[in-house]
């Protein structure tokens, strides 16, 4: 499990990528935290939640952990 990411954001346009230790990870962020994190540059941190299914892996980023808990007990 991916549970936390910290490195720089890396594309804001269509696809949210945080690089850490020069690997890009893919999150899907809630529209909320894309508003106040829109131009933001240098380090961010994300509580992640690692979406599994037979056909895709899909990783969400959510910049508080109890923004997270609410999407897990959600789901």
């Amino acid at each position: 499990m991916i549970s936390r990411l910290r490195g720089t954001l890396g594309s804001v346009e269509t696809v949210w990528v945080v690089s850490v230790c020069g690997v890009g990870f893919e999150l899907q962020i809630p529209e909320k935290d894309r508003a106040v994190l829109k131009g933001t540059t240098g380090e961010v941190s994300f509580h992640t939640y690692l979406y599994v299914r037979e056909d895709r892996l899909t990783l969400f980023g959510f910049r508080k952990p109890e923004d997270r808990e609410l999407f897990v007990r959600l789901i």
